[in-house]
C-alpha cells in the first residue's frame, strides 16, 4: 500500500511540475519582440499586439521569434464573444498584419482570438488568445 502511495505522490509531483512546461514549451509565457502574446501553431510563431478595443497586429514570426514576414502569407483573424463571431478585416503592413474588427465590435469583452495563418506557404494550426489579454505579458 505504501508504495502505491508513493507512486501516486511521484505522480502527482511529475505532472504538476512538467505540464506548465509543456503548455510554456515554446516561450508562450514570455512576450514576443514586439511585446505582444505568442502562439506556435505549426512551424512558425504568432505574435498578437492589442492596439486598442478594435485593433490589432499579428506578426508571424520564425522558430526563432524572429524574420517578421507577411510576404507569401496570411491570416485570417475571428474574434468570439458569447455566441457571436466576427470575422476582423486585415491587411499587411510593412512587417505584420492589421486586423481590426467593424463598427459596433469590441474585443473589450471576454472571448477568444483565434487566427489561422500561412508563414511564406507553411500552414499553420489555430493560435487562440483568449480575452481579455492577461497584463502579465
Amino acid at each position: 500500500m505504501a508504495f502505491k502511495s508513493a507512486i501516486g505522490l511521484l505522480g502527482l509531483f511529475l505532472s504538476s511540475n512538467l505540464i506548465p512546461g509543456v503548455v510554456w514549451g515554446h516561450g508562450e509565457n514570455k512576450p514576443g519582440p514586439h511585446g505582444g502574446h505568442i502562439r506556435m501553431p505549426g512551424a512558425f510563431h504568432t505574435e498578437l499586439v492589442m492596439k486598442s478595443k478594435k485593433e490589432l497586429n499579428v506578426f508571424l514570426l520564425d522558430m526563432e521569434w524572429a524574420n517578421p514576414t507577411t510576404e507569401g502569407s496570411s491570416v485570417k483573424v475571428i474574434l468570439k464573444s458569447g455566441t457571436k463571431e466576427s470575422l476582423l478585416t486585415c491587411e499587411t503592413a510593412k512587417d505584420h498584419f492589421r486586423c481590426k474588427t467593424s463598427k459596433g465590435v469590441s474585443m473589450a469583452l471576454p472571448g477568444k482570438v483565434e487566427i489561422t495563418a500561412n508563414r511564406k506557404g507553411a500552414s499553420g494550426g489555430l493560435a487562440v488568445y483568449e480575452l481579455p489579454l492577461k497584463a502579465s505579458h
